[in-house]
């Protein structure tokens, strides 16, 4: 039905017929008199009689509802009440017209064939002159405006509240798969739709991994290319979010063929990205036609960046993760990747068959580093990685331990035959060629252990057995094979039990200090050089050369290394309170490069020498030019820091590391110590004769010391005089023994010198 004509403006709206009730006409009269007004008034106005008959519908009415005021006219109220699908809601409209009360309520209407209307009901009773209530006035108002306020305010609640949900979810951490399905699940509900989708980068297309209202098989395998050619690859390469108005008729890009199978006709899709990189997009699709304004888009974009924030923390984590298990130069596995796998292996081993570990080291390493630096030592290893690789059976696993050790577990081998053959492959592959190391040839082998497992025995265990093999290898030459056998075993085992004890010695005060005079050629001061030896509970008094390397090994060495230039120092105090001629003058004590570069070598001298009021010049270290050469740099800083203590420092072995005169020219020493090894052949061989000579002219024209040790000839002792060297040591003077011996010796010795 059409909305009535208004009427003409003096014919008043309502009134009363023939059969008008006598009691509404003073009513009708009334409003006519007030016609005019009550139409020019914005609201519907509508009047009912006591038995619920419409007696007035205003111009307002007419605009609101629809029917003009000739067809609802001494109608019944359920006119307007039956408007409403639902029968409760008919009924309060019906009591709410009609009661003779006042009253408000709101409802949806829908009269006069038009949409439904939310309206607010207001009705207030009509009184006669003497009080009787005649009938009630309802004043109906058009609450579209403000209904749509609400449902736009409460949309926009619900879809911030779906945005912290899904940032709520992120920031508890949930999987990347469920944050993915349940964020896109907000985002469709938030925004009306019906349809979702997750595609993310992979390679150089895009791969779905969450969907709604789409085939669940299509996750994780259906994929889009980049560019035109699909929805999710125009977004991605816009970078922008893209709204779609009828997808079928879409020109920008190909529709995808999902979509329009799951019946979609608009949509928004969104970029997931995060400092310049796109992760993935995010859309959500409608069945029905539907603009997407900016405020539905930002929600998308604010839903879109929590999911790539997401995908880069979970992207991170898995690169710390592999960073936790593979090596960071080369990309090999390391030890914890190395062992999981081999564990595996021992835990899934089928009678019959055998894993083996090879355990192996580059042979001439250290010389590529200390020569060319540790550029070229990085750029070996990694070629080496890479050969290792190419020469290993497939399947099998090659990792790095760290430094120049290598290890390859090869699994379901035959025996220790194939084993060893699988391992000299490898040593032959790396001996066969130069490698190509900043455009120089370097030649590097592998010695390689070798251990078999039936499957009993740990990993562990395994590792321990292929590296004692290694060792046995490396001693026996360069880019050798060895394979672990009972009586290496032994030797294993013999090795952990002295580890053991050299830690309880360490605790029990076992380790006792040594001195060997040095005396002065053709003077009369003596000083000495502290040597370290283990009073062992069963084996007796041992010396350095039992288990000095053990400790150097297994890290023992720093708390010897402490406990010894401790003792040395307390013993020289105690010396130099004695006063001149009974005892040596000072003392040297030697440090190894692991002391020197990774201790507290200056504080702990320091405090000794400031708790022992120590004079300059009377504590020494003895440091080889390999210790110096492992990091020269930090090793000038820290010898100059000794020095300004008052401590001396002198090289040992002089002679036989790289560089010699290189190194006493640059570093802050005061003495050069020339090895025993030319000394025992300078009276039969001229050129160890020229070293000690070069050696003591070297010292001189630097201005600092020359000490011969090893001196155990009267002979070598002439002509060490005769070149002016300034300090000897050695058998031929006096024997190494207990602090007690040496002060004995140096009292009973003749004055003047050697």
């Amino acid at each position: 039905m059409s909305r009535g004509e208004a009427g003409e403006a003096d014919q008043p709206r309502g009134g009363h017929g023939p059969g008008t009730p006598p009691s509404a006409a003073p009513l009708a009269v009334d409003l006519r008199l007030r016609a005019r007004t009550l139409d020019a008034v914005g609201p519907a106005v509508v009047v009912t009689d006591l038995e619920g008959h419409i007696t007035y519908w205003n111009a307002g009415a007419e605009r609101l509802l629809g029917w003009p005021a000739e067809a609802v006219l001494n109608r019944p109220v359920e006119v307007i009440s039956s408007a409403s699908d639902d029968a409760l809601t008919s009924d309060q409209i019906r009591r709410g017209l009609t009661r003779q009360a006042a009253y408000t309520g709101e409802f949806a209407l829908a009269v006069g064939g038009l949409d439904p209307v939310p309206v607010l009901i207001t009705t207030s009773p009509i009184l006669a002159g003497d009080g009787r209530t005649t009938g009630t006035v309802a004043v109906l108002v058009d609450i579209s405006d403000r209904v749509a306020a609400e449902q736009e305010a409460n949309l926009r609640a619900a879809q911030m509240t779906a945005v912290a949900a899904v940032g709520e979810m992120a920031f508890m951490q949930t999987s990347l798969a469920a944050l993915l399905d349940g964020a896109l699940q907000h985002a469709v509900r938030a925004l009306g739709a019906e349809v979702g989708s997750v595609f993310v980068v992979e390679d150089d297309e895009l791969r779905m991994v969450a969907a709604v209202g789409l085939p669940r098989r299509l996750l994780g395998k259906h994929r889009v290319p980049f560019g035109s050619g699909s929805l999710a690859g125009y977004t991605l390469e816009r970078d922008d979010p893209t709204v779609v108005e009828e997808l079928a008729a879409e020109a920008r890009f190909h529709p995808p063929p999902v979509l329009l199978e799951a019946g979609v006709v608009s949509g928004a899709t969104a970029v997931m990205r995060v400092d310049g990189r796109g992760e993935g997009v995010i859309g959500v699709y409608t069945r029905h036609r539907r603009t997407f304004d900016d405020d539905d888009l930002n929600v998308l974009r604010s839903i879109a960046n929590v999911l790539a924030h997401a995908m880069e923390r979970e992207r991170t984590h898995r690169e710390l993760s592999r960073m936790a298990i593979t090596d960071g130069l080369t990309g090999l596995p390391n030890r914890v990747l190395f062992l999981d796998r081999l564990e595996h292996a021992l835990a899934h081993l089928d009678d019959g068959h055998f894993v083996s570990v090879l355990f192996g080291d580059l042979d001439g390493f250290k010389d590529v580093n200390d020569a060319w630096g540790h550029t070229a030592g990085d750029d070996l290893l990694r070629a080496a990685a890479q050969r290792l690789g190419l020469h290993v059976r497939e399947g099998d696993t090659v990792a790095r331990f760290g430094g120049d050790e290598f290890a390859v577990l090869c699994e379901d081998v035959t025996g220790p035959e194939e084993a060893a053959a699988i391992a000299q492959g490898l040593a032959e592959a790396m001996a066969a060629e130069p490698f190509r190391i900043e455009d120089r040839e370097v030649r590097a082998t592998i010695s390689l252990g070798v251990v078999v497992s039936d499957g009993s025995g740990s990993a562990a265990t395994l590792l321990r057995d292929a590296d004692a093999a290694m060792y046995r290898a490396k001693s026996a030459g360069r880019g050798r094979v060895e394979l672990f056998d009972e009586d290496l075993r032994n030797r294993v085992l013999a090795r952990l039990e002295l580890t053991n004890e050299l830690i309880a010695a360490i605790g029990s005060d076992q380790l006792v200090v040594h001195f060997q005079p040095e005396l002065a050629i053709g003077g009369s001061e003596v000083w000495a050089e502290a040597l370290v030896r283990w009073q062992h509970p069963t084996r007796g008094l041992l010396p350095p050369g039992e288990f000095i390397d053990l400790a150097e090994e297994t890290g023992l060495i720093m708390p010897i290394g402490q406990q010894v230039l401790t003792k040395a120092a307390e013993q020289l105090a105690r010396w130099l309170a004695a006063g001149p001629g009974r005892a040596p003058t000072a003392v040297s004590v030697n440090v190894s490069a692991r002391q020197l570069m990774e201790g507290d070598l200056v504080l702990l001298a320091a405090d000794l020498v400031h708790r022992l009021q120590l004079p300059p010049g009377s504590l020494w270290i003895e440091l080889t030019e390999t210790a110096i050469l492992r990091d020269p740099d930090q090793a000038i800083t820290i010898l100059n820091e000794l020095k300004a203590l008052g401590v001396g420092v002198a090289i040992d072995d002089f002679g036989t590391g790289y560089s010699s005169l290189t190194y006493a020219r640059r570093f802050p020493v005061d003495a050069l110590k020339i090895d025993r090894s030319f000394i025992a052949g300078m009276l039969e061989d001229p050129r160890d004769e020229g070293i000690v000579r070069a050696t003591v002219s070297l010292a001189r024209s630097f201005g600092i010391l020359s000490i011969a040790e090893g001196v155990e000839e009267a002979g070598q002792l002439e002509a060490l005089r005769d070149l002016g060297c300034d300090l000897a040591q050695g058998y031929l003077l006096c024997r190494p023994g207990p602090a007690e011996a040496i002060e004995a010796w140096v009292q009973a010795r003749p004055s003047g010198g050697c």
